[in-house]
């Protein structure tokens, strides 16, 4: 794919240069009936002042695009703009009515944009307001040979994400380095340049700390602490940074910024005395995703968005398509509805006793049960093939270990004999945290109440009984663990002597140290000091016994 600098496009390519083109009177129409209402039943008013006819076959004429035209709303054109009659649109920027970022142009008399191919250009680099009357002016104008260029044009690259910025000013004359020519990068001629770094994302988690302080509260943590005074430190020196690149900044052709998220782009643009303001008609935001925010970035993002490419003509989408993927919409929309249709009341209540079951939103639960369950603590679930291992709202609170509501439940009311359909009670499903709120339940509650043993519920037990077993099994755990890494550092000690010794032998006694044994630690010493005697035992003990 040829790519060329759009500030400097060979002149065989600006020579006869065109926009690219639908023309809606090459082809005659196919039928004589109005096509979709989506796009022309809104449009009545707007196409009655372009026909000048008033017989009912020319409005067709006009109304009707040839098969493969472009199936755009003629409301959204005459909306976009307003004051200019159909007929003037002899042209479509595809791109511009899309939302896709590039202007197409083809030239039919350049052997470098062949038939098919169309010079695809960021649509950044054109005046929004010529764009779609006045491309070819437009693409002229910002040649570097033109009149109106400078020839010291300047842009500015922004980048900030993740606590990372990086930014640059950028000359629109290219570097000639001819010693790579596989890295074009070394031709972006940068003027200003600067790159910063602060910790103000969560680990593993994401986020800046800002946003998860404004959607769950002020943490306390050490952390978040930190990640709050370099959130300040950043915006200090990246204000500070665009205060002293302000005279630039004023003098540049374009401004692009990557900035996702509101508080990031709050940043740079439109705060109090910054020297970008919100509406300043030279900041686009780069059309692409980026990387990670380094001056190697700025000029990766510089050199994609100066790209003319050639690429293949667009194929644009047939009204017969519209029309098919609209008839496919409204066929979907239609098949939900009877889906959500068929859905009887008592599901529907299962579906709120499950939701607020899984949310552990006891007031909520109690108040549906009494108002739409009539008081029943026991609702049998729907449909049961669905709920068959849970039929009851215990029994799946049970199931999903949500002891509290487990608790709430039997002390509403509910009856804990119920089993499953596999004959199963609550005692044989509950994991353990259920189990231990069922042991206080029974205590709490009394023998008599059920039958506790049918039910497989352990022996009664005291809240404070349980929290003190789980205290102690804490603490077993933590000597287990202890013990086991002492273990481990006992070995690895032992093996790290061991490979000392193999290395360098026992040694000799040298200045009260042992030349193999200098830099140990007294420890250390001592230990190599027992092995060695140790081994000197063993040998006259083999000695003796000879």
């Amino acid at each position: 794919m040829s790519k060329f600098y759009v500030f400097d496009l060979p002149a065989q390519i600006l020579d006869g240069i065109q926009a690219f083109k639908v023309d809606f009177d090459t082809e005659e129409p196919a039928s004589k009936t109005l096509l979709d209402q989506e796009l022309y039943h809104e449009s009545d008013s707007s196409l009655s002042s372009v026909t000048s006819s008033s017989d009912e076959e020319d409005i067709y004429e006009v109304t009707q695009p040839p098969k493969g035209a472009f199936s755009v709303s003629v409301t959204q054109y005459n909306n976009e703009y307003e004051g200019n009659s159909f007929k003037e649109w002899q042209w479509v920027n595809r791109a511009h009515i899309t939302g896709s970022p590039f202007v197409f142009f083809v030239n039919p008399t350049s052997s470098l944009i062949p038939d098919k191919k169309a010079l695809s250009i960021y649509k950044s680099w054109f005046d929004q307001n010529e764009i779609v009357h006045n491309p070819v002016p437009e693409l002229l104008s910002v040649q570097r040979n033109s009149e109106l260029h400078s020839n010291n044009r300047k842009s500015a690259i922004l980048l900030l994400g993740s606590g990372n910025f990086a930014g640059a000013i950028i000359d629109h004359q290219r570097l000639n380095h001819k010693t790579n020519f596989s890295d074009p990068l070394q031709n972006v001629k940068i003027i200003e340049s600067k790159t910063f770094h602060r910790y103000t994302t969560r680990r593993k988690q994401g986020g800046a700390q800002s946003a998860k302080d404004n959607a769950t509260g002020k943490a306390n943590s050490a952390g978040s602490s930190i990640r709050r005074a370099n959130e300040r430190h950043l915006q200090e020196e990246i204000r500070s940074l665009l205060e002293s690149w302000s005279p630039h900044l004023k003098d540049c052709y374009r401004i692009f910024i990557r900035a996702p998220g509101r508080s990031n782009r709050k940043l740079l643009v439109g705060y109090p005395n910054a020297p970008l303001g919100s509406e300043d008609s030279r900041i686009f935001t780069v059309p692409f995703s980026t990387s990670r925010p380094t001056l190697k970035e700025c000029k990766s993002v510089w050199y994609q968005l100066t790209q003319a490419s050639i690429v293949a003509e667009p194929e644009p989408p047939t009204i017969e398509a519209k029309i098919n993927t609209s008839a496919k919409n409204v066929k979907e929309t239609t098949t939900n509805k009877e889906v959500l249709s068929e859905v009887s009341p008592e599901e529907a209540l299962t579906n709120r006793i499950v939701d607020l079951i899984r949310k552990s939103k006891l007031p909520a639960l109690r108040a549906l049960l009494l108002d739409e369950a009539e008081g029943n603590w026991n609702y049998a679930l729907k449909p049961a093939r669905k709920y068959i291992a849970f039929p009851t709202p215990l029994l799946y609170a049970a199931h999903f270990d949500k002891h509290t509501v487990v608790s709430a439940l039997l002390s509403w009311g509910a009856d804990l004999m119920i089993p499953t359909s596999t004959n199963l009670y609550i005692g044989d499903i509950a994991p353990k945290k259920t189990s231990e709120t069922l042991q206080v339940v029974r205590k709490d509650m009394g023998e008599s109440v059920f039958n506790w043993s049918k039910a497989k519920v352990g022996k009664p037990r005291s809240r404070e009984e349980i929290l003190s077993e789980q205290l102690q099994e804490k603490i077993r755990l933590k000597a287990e663990l202890e013990a086991k890494e002492k273990e481990q550092e006992e070995q690895e000690r032992k093996q790290k002597m061991e490979r000392l010794i193999a290395k360098h032998g026992s040694g000799k006694l040298t200045g009260g140290l042992y030349e193999a044994s200098r830099g140990l630690s007294e420890a250390d010493l001592r230990q190599v000091e027992r092995e060695r005697r140790a081994r000197a035992a063993e040998s006259r003990l083999a000695k003796l016994n000879r």
